[in-house]
């Protein structure tokens, strides 16, 4: 799970305890992905700036190159702490 709030990625592992985290991160898009599907969420989705809630900026993202789109979830998916 993504949480732009805290700046962090959480993988989760059913079976311990991930759903304690995840309720005190918020709500999972999608629940239970691994590392290099969250990586590929990020390189190819709109995450930049928390989700679909700005459409505007969502609507300017989709007119990006794809690779400046790799290029911006990649950068995100560095700067995140990541565990599990």
């Amino acid at each position: 799970m993504i949480s732009h709030k805290h700046k962090c990625i959480f993988v989760e592992v059913p079976k311990t305890g991930s759903t304690s985290i995840r309720a005190m991160l918020g709500k999972a898009y999608i629940p239970h992905l691994n590392l290099v599907e969250i990586k590929t969420l990020m390189e190819n989705s709109w995450t930049q700036f928390g989700g679909r809630t700005n459409r505007i900026r969502a609507a300017l993202y989709q007119l990006l190159p794809r690779e400046r789109k790799i290029e911006i979830g990649r950068r995100q998916f560095e700067s995140y702490f990541k565990f599990g």
